[in-house]
């Protein structure tokens, strides 16, 4: 039962974990199963386990990270890693821009703005700002232009309202005369 537990720890193919990551499931996790159960059938599996997890975290200790399956300095996998996701913010911010999701996109191109060591992504995001500002402003001139409609309205009612009132009063002083 405890070997069905530590299964779920697997080495992800792709990306690489933080170092202390590696530290805590070799530790509390793959140790504490040998610790618990020293003549399972499992511990030949679990020692090979050590192992792989110990040297995947000695290359993140050398300063390598895993990016898309690849092991890159990590500086390099950190900038790809970053491009990636602002390329994933601007298609995101276009998508809700188009969609009339205003702040939201904003929002994520505020992120985009923020990646300096993307000069290109943020050029496209700084753009993308005017369209979204133009989209805001025409959606907020609209709701304006509603609302002053609906004002007039409510105003319209009361008027009626109060000359219903004043008709109603006229009508009890001349019935009490």
């Amino acid at each position: 039962h405890d070997y069905e537990g530590i299964k779920k720890y697997q080495l992800n193919p792709n990306l690489s974990y933080r170092l202390d990551y590696y530290d805590q499931i070799v530790r509390d996790v793959f140790h504490k199963f040998l610790a618990n159960h020293p003549d399972s059938v499992y511990a030949s599996n679990v020692t090979a386990r050590i192992a792989q997890w110990e040297a995947e975290r000695n290359l993140v200790a050398a300063g390598k990270m895993k990016f898309h399956g690849q092991w890159l300095p990590a500086a390099e996998g950190m900038r790809l890693a970053e491009r990636e996701r602002g390329q994933q913010l601007l298609q995101l911010s276009r998508r809700l821009i188009s969609q009339g999701r205003l702040e939201t996109a904003l929002q994520q191109l505020e992120q985009v703005l923020s990646l300096s060591t993307q000069p290109d992504l943020v050029s496209q995001a700084r753009t993308l700002l005017p369209s979204a500002f133009q989209r805001t402003i025409s959606s907020l001139d609209q709701q304006r232009q509603q609302l002053e409609t609906e004002v007039a309205s409510a105003q319209q009612a009361v008027d009626r309202a109060q000359q219903a009132v004043n008709t109603a009063e006229s009508a009890q002083k001349q019935t009490q005369i």
